[in-house]
C-alpha cells in the first residue's frame, strides 16, 4: 500500500533530480566557455548541453537585427525544430500582439517567461506551432551588455509549469554567462585581428610613418600609443619606449582641449564622420612647454585604430596671434577714431568705409565714386592732388566741404602694393568746424582786445586821472589797474567803499572801458526802491499787470541788455529779490510781471556797498548763493583819510569844475592845512560840497559853525514867498542841507538823526536836487 509519505518522498526526489540537471547544464556551460574558442562553436555547444542535460525538446539563441521589421536572426539551435522558426518569422519589433517570447524578451530586457502555452484557445502563430510541436511551457533570457541587448536565448520544456523561480534564477546567470562568452570570443577575435593587420600595416607603411615630416602615431581603442615616429618622439620630448604601449594619447594634450579630442575619439569609432578629420590643438610636451599643433586624424581601414599627424604650428600660430591682435587694434582705432576714414581706387570708388562714416552718410558707398557721395561733387574733389599721390607723397589739407559747408582736416595718404607702385588712395577726414570757428573767433578777439588795448590806453592820458576819476596815490593807481583789468572780462564786480568814495564814478569807468561801452549804462539806487514795486522796477511790467499800470514799463533789466547794471547799495535788496536776480543773472532768465514771456538779457552786473556782506551772508540777511555770484572781482576803495596825497589834484579838479570861467577865491596855506588836516568822513562828496560852498561863500566850512545867509537858522519867509507850500519845501530844504553837511553828507547817520528812513531821504533829496 502506497503512503502519502511514500508519494511526497517521491515528489521530493523528482524536483531534486531536475535541480540536479540544471545544475549539470551550468557546470557543463562553464566548462564550454573554457574551452570553445569560436563564437559559434560555443553557442552551439550551450545549446547541445541544455537539451542533452536538461532534457529540454528545443532550444535556440538569436541576435536581435536592426531595420524596420527587426527580425531576430537565429544563430544556433537543437532539438526537435521541424521549421519552428521559419514557421512563426521571430520579431522584436513593438506593436505585434502576442508577440513571442524571445521577442518580448529582447525588446523589453526582462525575462519573458509562458508557463502554460496551452491555456489559450486562439492562440498565434507562433503558440500554434508551439502546440503542433508538443512544447508545454517556454522561458526566454536576453542577453545584455551595458544596456545593450544583443539578442536572446528560449528554453522550450514538454511539460507545463517546468520553469519554477529557482530554475528560472538559475537559467538568468547562464544567460550572462552566454553574454559574457560571446563578448570575449569577438574581442579576442579583434585583437587577432588587429595585429595581423597591425602588422600588415606596420610591415607596409612603416617606411612611410617615419618619412611624413609630421609627428605621426598610431592610437589604440583603449586610446594607448601603438606606435610613434622620430618626429613625434622630437615635438614630444619622449622617447618611443617611453609613448608606445606605455602613454595614452590625451596624455601629451594641453588640459584645454583634452575633452573635445576624447569626444572625436569616441565619435571616430562609434559614428564614422561625425569627427572633423583636420582640427588644432596644445600639445605638452615632456618638460611642459605648449606648442600648437595642427592634428589631422584617420581610421585605418577595417580596424578600431586611428592614425594621427601631428604639425608644429607654433611660430605661425604666434605669428598669426600677432596679426590678429594688430588687426583688431586697428579695427577698434578706425572704428573709434573721432573721424571718418575711406579707402578708394584710381578710379575713385569706395572700397573701405569705417562705422562714422557709414553714419554720416546713411549709407554704405562701397563702390560708388568719393567726390560724389562723400562731397557732393561731379568731379574729383580739386584738393585731392592725384600728382602728388601717385609719386607717394601724402597731402594734408584744411578743406571745407561742399556739401554741408563744414571744415574738416584731411589727410589723403598713398597705398602701395607689393610691387611699390600707388594701388589705391586712403583718406582720414576730420571735422575741425568748431575748432575753426574758435580759431576764428580767437583771431577776431585778439583784433579787438588789440583795439581794446589802445582805447583804454587813450582814457589814461595821466596817471593821475581815469576819465572822471581823480587821484595819483598807490592806492588809486592799484584802482586803475583793477579798472583796466575788470573792463577787460565779463565777470561781475563788487565795490566796497563808504559813503561818499566815488563807487559809482568806478562802475563808470569800468563800463566806459569794457566792450558794453556802446550800451546803457544803468545805476540804480537799491535803497530808493519802495519793496513794493521793486520787482516791477527790476523786470517791468505789462500794461494792466495790476491797478495804476495802465502802460507797458521797461525794467531795469531790459534797460541794461547788453551794457552794465549798476546796483549801488547792494545790501538793501531783500531775500525774496535776491532769488529772482540770481536766476536772471546765472541765465534762467526773467518774466515782467503780468507776462508770460521769459527774457535772458546779456547784463554785466557792477555792485556797490558800504557794509560788510559777508557778515550780512552770516546774519542771514544775504543769500550766500547771490553773494559768490556778485562777488566776482572785487575792488576796494579806501576812504580820502587814507589818501590825502590826493587832495591837491581833487580840489584842483573841482575848483575848475565849479568856475569855469570866473575867477577862482585864493587858496591859501592856511586853507591847505585846514584841508590837509581834516578827517573827511563824507569823502570826496564832503569835498566836494566843501569846495562848492567855499566859492558861494569865500569861506571854507567843514561844519555848521558858519551858516551862510539863507541857511536854516535864518528866520522869517524868503523874499519870494507866494504860498506856504512853497515856503515848507524851501525850509525842509534847508533842514536836510544842513543836517547832511553836518552828517558830511553820510546819508545814514543823516536819516538816523532825522528819524526817518533812508528811502525816505534819498527820496527827498532826489526832490531837491541834493544828490550829489
Amino acid at each position: 500500500m502506497i503512503t502519502s509519505v511514500d508519494v511526497s518522498k517521491n515528489d521530493l526526489m523528482k524536483e531534486l533530480g531536475k535541480m540536479n540537471r540544471f545544475i549539470k547544464i551550468l557546470s557543463r556551460c562553464k566548462k564550454a566557455f573554457i574551452h570553445e574558442k569560436n563564437e559559434q562553436s560555443l553557442l552551439n555547444e550551450i545549446c547541445r548541453i541544455i537539451v542533452e542535460v536538461g532534457s529540454f525538446p528545443f532550444v535556440w539563441i538569436g541576435f536581435a537585427e536592426a531595420g524596420e521589421k527587426k527580425p531576430i536572426q537565429p544563430v544556433a539551435t537543437c532539438g526537435y525544430e521541424e521549421g519552428f522558426l521559419g514557421s512563426i518569422a521571430p520579431s522584436w519589433a513593438e506593436g505585434i500582439d502576442n508577440p513571442p517570447p524571445m521577442g518580448t524578451a529582447i525588446r523589453t530586457g526582462n525575462v519573458c517567461t509562458i508557463p502554460d502555452i496551452r491555456a489559450t484557445d486562439t492562440a498565434p502563430s507562433w503558440q500554434y506551432e508551439a502546440i503542433l510541436r508538443g512544447f508545454g511551457s517556454v522561458v526566454a533570457f536576453p542577453l545584455i551588455s551595458d544596456g545593450h541587448t544583443l539578442g536572446a536565448i528560449s528554453i522550450y520544456a514538454g511539460d507545463a509549469h517546468a520553469f519554477e523561480p529557482e530554475k528560472v534564477d538559475l537559467l538568468r546567470e547562464l544567460a550572462n554567462d552566454i553574454t559574457c562568452g560571446v563578448l570575449n570570443l569577438r574581442s579576442r577575435a579583434e585583437g587577432s585581428h588587429i595585429k595581423e593587420v597591425l602588422k600588415e600595416t606596420e610591415a607596409k607603411y612603416s617606411g612611410v610613418l617615419e618619412n611624413t615630416g609630421t609627428g605621426t602615431i598610431l592610437i589604440e581603442t583603449d586610446s594607448m600609443i601603438s606606435f610613434a615616429n622620430a618626429t613625434f618622439e622630437t615635438y614630444s620630448g619622449y622617447t618611443a619606449e617611453e609613448l608606445i604601449d606605455r602613454m595614452k594619447w590625451s596624455d601629451v594634450i594641453h588640459a584645454d582641449d583634452r575633452a573635445r579630442l576624447s569626444r572625436y575619439h569616441v565619435w571616430r569609432r562609434s559614428e564614422p564622420g561625425r569627427a572633423p578629420d583636420v582640427y588644432e590643438c596644445k600639445m605638452i610636451t615632456k618638460d611642459r612647454t605648449v606648442k600648437n599643433m595642427l592634428m589631422k586624424v584617420g581610421m585605418v581601414k577595417g580596424t578600431q585604430i586611428s592614425i594621427a599627424s601631428f604639425m608644429d604650428i607654433t611660430h605661425a600660430k604666434l605669428a598669426e596671434d600677432r596679426l590678429k591682435q594688430r588687426e583688431s587694434q586697428l579695427r577698434a582705432i578706425i572704428e573709434n577714431f573721432d573721424g571718418m576714414i575711406y579707402i578708394r581706387d584710381k578710379d575713385h570708388r569706395i572700397e573701405f568705409m569705417n562705422t562714422p562714416l557709414i553714419e554720416f552718410l546713411g549709407e554704405k558707398a562701397r563702390g560708388k565714386q568719393c567726390h560724389k557721395v562723400i562731397y557732393g561733387l561731379d568731379t574729383p574733389c580739386p584738393w585731392c592732388d592725384s600728382r602728388s599721390l601717385l609719386k607717394g607723397e601724402s597731402v594734408k589739407k584744411v578743406l571745407k566741404c561742399p556739401k554741408n559747408d563744414r571744415w574738416y582736416d584731411s589727410v589723403i595718404s598713398p597705398i602701395h602694393g607689393s610691387d611699390g607702385s600707388v594701388t589705391r588712395i586712403q583718406a582720414i577726414i576730420r571735422d575741425v568746424t568748431e575748432q575753426k570757428n574758435a580759431e576764428e573767433a580767437l583771431l577776431e578777439r585778439e583784433k579787438g582786445l588789440r583795439q581794446e588795448n589802445i582805447r583804454l590806453k587813450s582814457t589814461m592820458k595821466d596817471r593821475y586821472k581815469f576819465g572822471d576819476i581823480v587821484g595819483k596815490s598807490q592806492a588809486m593807481q592799484d584802482v586803475y589797474e583793477l579798472i583796466l583789468k575788470s573792463a577787460a572780462s565779463d565777470d561781475h564786480i563788487i565795490i566796497y567803499g563808504e559813503s561818499g568814495t566815488g563807487k559809482e564814478l568806478v562802475a563808470k569807468a569800468i563800463h566806459d572801458a569794457s566792450g558794453r561801452s556802446d550800451k546803457h549804462f544803468v545805476p540804480v539806487n537799491c535803497g530808493a526802491i519802495n519793496e513794493n514795486i521793486i520787482e516791477s522796477e527790476f523786470f517791468g511790467h505789462k500794461k494792466g499787470a495790476f491797478t495804476g499800470a495802465d502802460r507797458d514799463h521797461e525794467g531795469f533789466l531790459d534797460k541794461a541788455d547788453g551794457g552794465t547794471l549798476f546796483l549801488d547799495e547792494i545790501g538793501e535788496i531783500g531775500l525774496n529779490m535776491q532769488v529772482k536776480l540770481l536766476r536772471a543773472i546765472d541765465g534762467g532768465g526773467f518774466t515782467p510781471v503780468g507776462s508770460n514771456t521769459l527774457k535772458k538779457p546779456n547784463i554785466r552786473i557792477v555792485s556797490a556797498t558800504n557794509r560788510n556782506l559777508l557778515e550780512e551772508v552770516k546774519k542771514n540777511r544775504m543769500r550766500e548763493d547771490f553773494f559768490y555770484r556778485i562777488h566776482v572781482i572785487p575792488i576796494h576803495l579806501k576812504p580820502l583819510r587814507e589818501r590825502k596825497e590826493d587832495l591837491p589834484l581833487l580840489i584842483e579838479h573841482f575848483l575848475k569844475h565849479f568856475c569855469p570861467t570866473s575867477k577862482v577865491p585864493p587858496v591859501t596855506g592856511k586853507f591847505l592845512e585846514a584841508i590837509t588836516h581834516y578827517d573827511w568822513p563824507g569823502n570826496v562828496r564832503e569835498l566836494q560840497n566843501a569846495l562848492r560852498r567855499f566859492i558861494s561863500l569865500k569861506e571854507l566850512n567843514f561844519s555848521s559853525g558858519i551858516t551862510p545867509a539863507g541857511s536854516p537858522g535864518q528866520a522869517g519867509p524868503p523874499d519870494d514867498f507866494t504860498d506856504l507850500k512853497t515856503v515848507m519845501d524851501a525850509f525842509e530844504k534847508q533842514v536836510l542841507t544842513q543836517v547832511l553837511q553836518q552828517c558830511h553828507w553820510h546819508r545814514e547817520r543823516a536819516a538816523a538823526k532825522l528819524k526817518i528812513h533812508r528811502k525816505t531821504l534819498f527820496g527827498k533829496m532826489k526832490k531837491y536836487s541834493l544828490m550829489v
